[in-house]
């Protein structure tokens, strides 16, 4: 399942978008914080993957954005609730990759911007990593 996710999504790209002005601003320790959050973000939704294996997934819409692409889909889950999820892509040099899901008008990415602006407006870039070592040890 991780092999297809990182296939499918373009996690450093998240990673960049995710943190925002601060990736510019922390550019040399990109390379400690990519792979945390990648961490982070498969074992948090890799629950909710495995829970909901079986949804159905409606295809909605393509919606072209300039060098980026916008899917629309309408998923519904186990229990018959039904949701509207995006999927933002960016051409890659040989594919189109996930680099946001928006559910329900909440998009992933600036949904932990506003998280990390927070930490790091208080705390230091540092704390930010080690908050994110630590959600990942509770996950082994």
């Amino acid at each position: 399942m991780r092999a297809v996710l990182q296939q499918l999504f373009d996690f450093p790209e998240m990673s960049r978008r995710a943190l925002g002005a601060n990736a510019r601003r922390y550019k040399d320790r990109l390379g400690e914080f990519t792979p945390l959050f990648i961490d982070f973000l498969e074992h948090s939704y890799m629950g909710i993957l495995e829970k909901n294996g079986d949804a159905k997934i409606q295809y909605v819409r393509e919606i072209p954005d300039g060098e980026n692409l916008q899917i629309s889909t309408k998923t519904r889950l186990r229990d018959g609730s039904e949701y509207s999820v995006d999927y933002k892509l960016s051409l890659s040099p040989a594919e189109w990759r996930v680099y946001d899901v928006v559910v329900e008008g909440i998009s992933l990415v600036n949904n932990y911007r506003s998280q990390f602006d927070r930490v790091l407006n208080k705390k230091s870039f540092d704390a930010l990593l080690q908050d994110l070592r630590e959600k990942r040890e509770k996950f082994n």
